[in-house]
């Protein structure tokens, strides 16, 4: 598909979900017990500022519409992506993307009576690591309706899974919603109209935009400080850091390769960066990574005193650690049931994205240490 055939498509994909929305977030699993405050979350729509959930994932997010725009921004060239970028962003400066959806004068303007796609736009952009293009375009956006749907939407993001912007992205955010705050009293302070709908919409639009932009600065404050709170948490765990070292000690010791050392310092690194699920299953892959190719390159070491059939797979390679004496049965069974969850990149039963991902970390860096040190006993013996 070519850029001019999927702007069009994404132009009446957009169109459609003007008049009918389908962006929503909702719970992962049924309300029990300590999950209830996560059903009351939802129900905060229209209130500021919102609560900032401080576990996310107990949410997901869901569209049809966006999986529609995400596959046409899927099978562009890479030098295509930009302009579709682009386009998409620049429909947050029209002042006409959005729809009265009833006949109720009263109401005309109000973010309850009114559909739009910048919410869809939003999460497009957000998700898609387009954050800038939503940064840029969103201070330069018309005082409309529109404005008012997108902003209840970034409320939406913030408050539900803290973790899709970054610290540098919440600070640009809370810049952009405080410009706007002028250009609202400017229009609060014009005289009054004769069209008694846009009379309407300019009333409500004074009346809920300042509310909105002073929660959205004060929701990017508390994200920014829940994910301080949740990365000092981690990084006080010292005993991790302590065996991490350890591990990489060995690698070195036992000259395992320079490839195998870097898989493991990447996994940490996109743990520590890591901002969104997409971006913890690229540490969960580095993971699957390290433990697949420790196993392999140990077998290495191995073949060269023992000799026999050097072993090419996963499965292969354990079986021929257990026979050599390296690990145990137990050993093995408990190493094949966490590589099997490091590669389950698609299903996190444990809950948020970050818990999974830190729980498989610090399990692959313990194991590690453990296997490490068998081995060197193993390759010590004369």
């Amino acid at each position: 598909m070519n850029l001019h055939e999927s702007i069009l498509l994404a132009q009446k994909v957009l169109e459609e979900e003007r008049v009918s929305p389908t962006v929503r977030y909702m719970l992962r699993e049924p309300v029990v017990g300590a999950f209830a405050p996560a059903a009351l979350a939802l129900a905060e729509k229209g209130r500021h500022p919102r609560t900032v959930c401080e576990r996310p994932g107990i949410h997901r997010f869901t569209s049809e519409n966006f999986e529609l725009l995400a596959g046409f921004y899927a099978e562009l060239a890479d030098s295509d992506k930009s302009r579709f970028v682009d386009v998409l962003a620049s429909r947050i400066m029209d002042g006409r993307a959005y729809r009265n959806a009833s006949n109720d004068v009263v109401g005309t303007g109000s973010w309850n009576h009114c559909t739009s796609e910048l919410p869809l736009i939003t999460e497009f952009l957000v998700r898609q690591k387009q954050v800038a293009a939503l940064l840029a375009a969103l201070p330069k956006a018309p005082i409309r309706p529109g404005l008012t749907l997108l902003l209840l939407q970034l409320e939406e993001m913030i408050a539900l899974d803290l973790t899709l912007l970054s610290d540098s992205d919440y600070g640009t955010l809370r810049e952009a919603v405080s410009s706007l705050l002028p250009t609202v009293d400017a229009l609060n302070q014009q005289g009054r109209i004769s069209d008694t709908k846009e009379s309407n919409t300019r009333y409500h639009l004074v009346r809920e935009l300042p509310p909105l932009c002073h929660s959205i600065a004060e929701m990017c404050r508390k994200a920014m400080f829940l994910r301080l709170k949740t990365a000092r948490g981690s990084e006080a765990n010292t005993e991790i850091q302590s065996d991490r070292e350890q591990v990489h000690s060995f690698l070195e010791k036992l000259r395992f390769s320079r490839l195998l050392v870097a898989s493991l310092e990447q996994a940490e690194r996109s743990y520590r960066e890591a901002s969104n699920a997409f971006e913890y299953k690229e540490c969960m892959s580095h993971l699957r990574s390290f433990l697949e190719d420790l196993h392999k390159e140990a077998c290495v070491l191995v073949h060269a005193r023992r000799g026999d059939v050097l072993p090419a797979s996963w499965g292969k390679a354990i079986a021929y650690l257990v026979k050599e004496g390296v690990i145990t049965k137990s050993e093995e069974e408990f190493v094949t049931s966490l590589y099997r969850l490091v590669s389950d990149t698609g299903v996190h039963p444990l809950g948020a994205e970050r818990e999974y991902a830190r729980l498989m970390r610090n399990m692959s860096i313990e194991y590690g240490l453990l296997f490490l040190a068998r081995l060197d006993k193993w390759l010590a013996i004369p």
